[in-house]
């Protein structure tokens, strides 16, 4: 802990934001959501990355407990979601065992969960909130499940939303459910979801919507600049034209904005060098996830990159592209859907970056265009069109899928080498192949298998230095929304050698100014209630929830 607080330090780019922060902005959801809650509606906040919603979650399990109410947070980021490989049984047992963490739960869940093992999974998982759950205790309990979009990577996620949506219809024959309500977080969309209407909880829940910022909202930041409240209104207003209140964007420059000097041209160079700059536009969290997301080879790619380089021509809204492209785009966090369902772009710097050029260049490779003139060449080229063209395509479209694992990647790569005049070809489609692999692998033990793939290719070190680097960048990232600062630090520095502008820009945003003033680090089992530091007498004194006192002495 720091005896000296930085003014800087007001605002929170990148992670939650506590709802005690003084920067944290209260919207019209967060009171909407309190409210359905308590009417025991099933609720669901679907929207893009770094829009708040988590931050809206921790302002509503607050409120509640505060209430007297039983509130549990679930992080789906935090289990294993492999596809058809992962057992649906230890997924339900590792969220039942996070929901008996979060309630503080006094049971031995192993024991219990292997005596019902005779039923199926989601029946399991429902008799864990009635006998467990509910039996233990009297008050209403909320279940918030947030980055709700990993399910879709199982096998029986349709099977788990047809739970949710029996615990609500069972309220009539089992009473105590009406005390058992939940809340689905994430971005995604409700049929991607439960694709099937009959057993989906979403028709009948309670949508809630996460809007940008306005400018007034935004003004309620003027605390954080160190001038006086007409000059920090003026900024905010410049800020806001950049961002139009996307609150992860506006947090992240307003804090840079405090940190160059709190005058208006600060502002536009504060954006050119943390969002607009080639290499930082590549590189900034928030971009490069939009970049991934819309340059992924999914259905609707081509269509919202089309829709989204006319938008950038033309600079007007456009109609609708089409479901998926429309998903895609909104989704991504780049556009914004007006009350007759045009879309424009959802910001100046999203405008910025995601330009027709941008657009253009990450479009997928239409091989329609080549089949096409192929039908209007003479016999005489056919063949060389067959070989250069159809010959590869299988290899090809193995190697640019968004997901393919090793071997298979491998196997292609190795079929496509074998042919001359490919070699090149298939070395750079598995450069790519291996980099997505890396780019999504959440162990390193998966990331030093493709780095093994990566090295055995000629002239690709640097490469596989590259995303070790950023796998590592990644954990640090990781760490500091989770409050680790050593953790996040040792994580950034591991980087270095493949990213060192990067890796060491991050270490130096990670030290600060308040770094050398930390005098000890204590970990506590639970968050505190409340704290106090007697800095002359070196102690520390925690109160937690339960009205319990622990003392540390900072000397020891």
């Amino acid at each position: 802990m720091a005896k000296v607080s930085q003014p800087t330090e007001f605002f929170v780019a990148g992670g939650p934001v506590q709802s005690d922060r003084a920067c944290y902005i209260e919207r019209p959801a967060d009171e909407q959501l309190i409210r359905n809650i308590a009417n025991q509606r099933f609720c669901y906040v679907l929207s893009p990355r770094a829009t708040g919603k988590s931050s809206l979650m921790g302002r509503a399990i607050k409120t509640l407990r505060a209430a007297g109410q039983l509130a549990a947070g679930v992080n789906l980021s935090q289990i294993g979601t492999r596809g058809e490989r992962i057992d649906a049984g230890r997924w339900y047992y590792s969220v039942a065992y996070r929901v008996v963490r979060e309630l503080r739960l006094k049971v031995e869940l192993h024991a219990w969960w292997q005596s019902k093992s005779a039923l199926t999974s989601d029946q399991r998982f429902v008799e864990f909130f009635l006998e467990v759950v509910l039996a233990q205790t009297s008050d209403p309990v909320t279940i918030f499940v947030d980055e709700i979009e990993r399910v879709t990577d199982l096998s029986f996620h349709d099977e788990l939303f047809a739970m949710l949506h029996g615990c609500y219809g069972r309220r009539v024959s089992e009473p105590d459910l009406g005390r058992l309500n939940f809340v689905v977080l994430g971005t995604a969309t409700p049929s991607r979801l439960c694709a099937e209407p009959s057993v989906s909880p979403f028709p009948n829940g309670s949508a809630i919507e996460l809007p940008d910022f306005t400018a007034d909202q935004c003004h309620r930041l003027a605390p954080g600049f160190p001038c006086d409240r007409v000059a920090a209104f003026a900024l905010l207003d410049g800020i806001h034209a950049w961002t139009h209140g996307q609150p992860y964007l506006t947090q992240k420059l307003a804090r840079g904005v405090a940190r160059r000097g709190n005058t208006l041209e600060a502002v536009d160079r504060v954006v050119h060098e943390q969002f607009l700059a080639p290499n930082v536009a590549r590189e900034e969290p928030l971009l490069s996830h939009i970049r991934r997301m819309l340059g992924a080879r999914t259905s609707g790619t081509r269509q919202a990159l089309s829709a989204l380089a006319k938008l950038a021509r033309e600079q007007h809204p456009i109609e609708d592209p089409g479901a998926a492209a429309r998903d895609l785009l909104l989704l991504s966090g780049v556009a914004l859907a007006d009350r007759n369902g045009r879309l424009s772009f959802r910001n100046a710097i999203y405008a910025s970056v995601f330009d027709e050029k941008w657009a253009r260049s990450a479009a997928p490779f239409n091989w329609r265009l080549p089949a096409t003139a192929a039908a209007a060449l003479l016999l005489g080229v056919a063949l060389p069109f067959w070989y250069t063209q159809i010959l590869p395509r299988p290899y090809v479209a193995t190697l640019t899928a968004d997901r393919v694992g090793i071997g298979a990647a491998q196997a292609a790569y190795r079929n496509l080498a074998r042919w001359p005049g490919f070699g090149g070809t298939a070395t750079r489609l598995l450069t790519g192949a291996m980099s997505r692999y890396s780019a999504r692998a959440e162990s390193l033990q998966d990331v030093m298998a493709a780095d093994a793939v990566l090295r055995a290719l000629p002239q690709e070190r640097k490469t596989a230095d590259r995303l070790i680097a950023e796998y590592w960048l990644r954990r640090a990232r990781e760490a500091m929304n989770g409050e680790n600062r050593d953790r996040a630090l040792l994580f950034a520095l591991a980087a270095v050698p493949g990213r060192s502008d990067s890796a060491r820009a991050l270490a130096g945003e990670l030290i600060g100014a308040d770094y050398g003033h930390l005098l000890r680090s204590v970990r506590l089992r639970t968050a505190p209630a409340q704290w106090a530091v007697d800095w002359q007498q070196q102690r520390l004194t925690v109160i937690d929830a339960a009205h319990r006192v622990q003392r540390f002495s900072l000397d020891t």
